[in-house]
């Protein structure tokens, strides 16, 4: 990490939108599907990604840690966004994850089922998941 550095972003490849399709049905995904919040899925432990998952420790929109989130999945990357007015619930939203948890870790997660009507772990049908390309920066300490 370089001097004056403390934080690390993960975002999806720039102009693709097929560059993070991890866990769900992707079948009818194109390069030019939209990304939308009903893509998003994140969670902590077995809550909102229990089988395939990107693993981002502390990941959230700004890397604060009271939206944080260890686990990435869906069609899209995206983060828990806290509602106006809200101090703890919180929406999906598309965009980059960023952590300031140290070391930084990005880890994979994933089982043997893709697709077929029924999985062997009673999961929601996977179906042409693809895989990540996924862009990082490093990003400046916070001051406070």
């Amino acid at each position: 990490m370089a001097s004056g550095y403390c934080g690390i972003r993960w975002s999806q490849y720039p102009g693709d939108m097929v560059s993070f399709t991890v866990s769900g049905d992707a079948s009818s995904m194109t390069s030019t599907t939209p990304l939308t919040v009903q893509s998003v899925k994140y969670g902590d432990d077995t809550n909102g990604c229990p089988y395939d998952f990107l693993r981002i420790p502390g990941g959230s929109e700004d890397g604060s840690t009271h939206t944080a989130r260890e686990r990435f999945c869906g069609q899209a990357l995206g983060f828990c966004r806290v509602s106006q007015g809200q101090t703890v619930n919180c929406n999906a939203a598309v965009g980059a994850v960023m952590t300031y948890s140290k070391p930084f870790v990005l880890g994979v997660v994933t089982d043997e089922d893709e697709g077929g009507s029924q999985t062997a772990n009673n999961a929601p049908q996977d179906k042409a998941n693809r895989g990540f390309k996924l862009v990082f920066n490093q990003q400046p300490c916070m001051s406070g």
